[in-house]
């Protein structure tokens, strides 16, 4: 089977295609509004169709900012109907063109999708990290205190980019997966459809900033969720409670806006932070395995 380039006389087909199959799969990038958004022209996508001009598989690749400075793209899709090794490496053959040798690109899986992770195995995908989703059904009783040198500030955008940067940065390069955030990368996400304006917090020791946390917000399952994105302090910081009450100085804010429930990813290697959470309420619901794939 052969596959065809989305173009706009197309791009229905596409988007149909994603909307059908985004709850089998990771579906980040696959909401009704970055579907809406979805631009042909700016990201290259490519379909396959059986015998009856029906779509049974499709890929897209996101090349942002990340992207550009990391040299790591994310799949938007990949998926076959058919479990089918072929139509796996016949789509992202077709994506190849769009990227550098060297380059690398990478998806996530349910963890007890054994048929798709079996596929994206045998066509050359490998494991990098697992991943947990967590949930915490409420966010009353959350309360915080930081010690008399630590004042906690709302980011003011368009002046603290690079402190939020610097800290974030710092706190995350040593785990799996980490990708550097540029300040146009994170601009970005001031723009997004999660982002909550005065949901960004800096903590500062004097006047050195120290931690960070991004409260997010989502609607799913009936609820409305604060998202915790970003909880990171400078390693000379950590072990000494900061990162808890930074949680829930998160949690707090969320409430504010009337948020029931809480949300969060976290890698599963970094255990301290997993420990943390579940000792501030939060459980497990989900794990995914992100895969990799360097184009040779």
């Amino acid at each position: 089977m052969k596959s065809e380039q989305v173009t706009m006389k197309t791009k229905g087909d596409f988007v149909n295609f994603c909307v059908k199959h985004r709850s089998r799969i990771d579906e980040s990038f696959l909401s009704d509004k970055e579907l809406i958004n979805y631009s042909h022209e700016l990201e290259q996508a490519y379909m396959i169709r059986d015998e009856k001009g029906e779509v049974i598989g499709a890929v897209s690749l996101l090349k942002t900012e990340e992207y550009i400075t990391s040299k790591k793209a994310r799949f938007r899709i990949l998926f076959s109907e058919l479990p089918d090794k072929l139509i796996y490496q016949e789509l992202i053959t077709s994506i190849h063109s769009h990227i550098n040798t060297g380059d690398y690109m990478y998806t996530f899986s349910h963890e007890n999708h054994k048929e798709l992770r079996t596929l994206l195995e045998n066509v050359g995908f490998h494991v990098e990290r697992y991943v947990f989703v967590m949930e915490r059904e409420d966010l009353e009783g959350t309360s915080f205190l930081f010690p008399k040198e630590y004042i906690l500030m709302r980011f003011i955008e368009g002046e603290d980019e690079q402190f939020y940067c610097n800290v974030r940065n710092e706190a995350f390069k040593q785990l799996i997966g980490y990708t550097p955030l540029t300040i146009e990368a994170l601009k970005d996400a001031e723009k997004a459809e999660d982002y909550l304006i005065g949901g960004t917090l800096l903590l500062f020791h004097k006047e050195k900033p120290v931690g960070v946390v991004r409260t997010g917000k989502e609607y799913f399952n009936d609820a409305y969720y604060a998202t915790v994105n970003s909880l990171a302090v400078l390693p000379e910081y950590q072990g000494r409670g900061l990162g808890r009450h930074l949680l829930r100085a998160c949690l707090t804010r969320g409430r504010e806006e009337g948020f029931e429930k809480g949300f969060l990813c976290v890698n599963a290697e970094n255990e301290g932070a997993a420990k943390l959470y579940e000792q501030e309420g939060f459980y497990k619901t989900e794990s995914f395995v992100c895969y990799f794939l360097v184009k040779k």
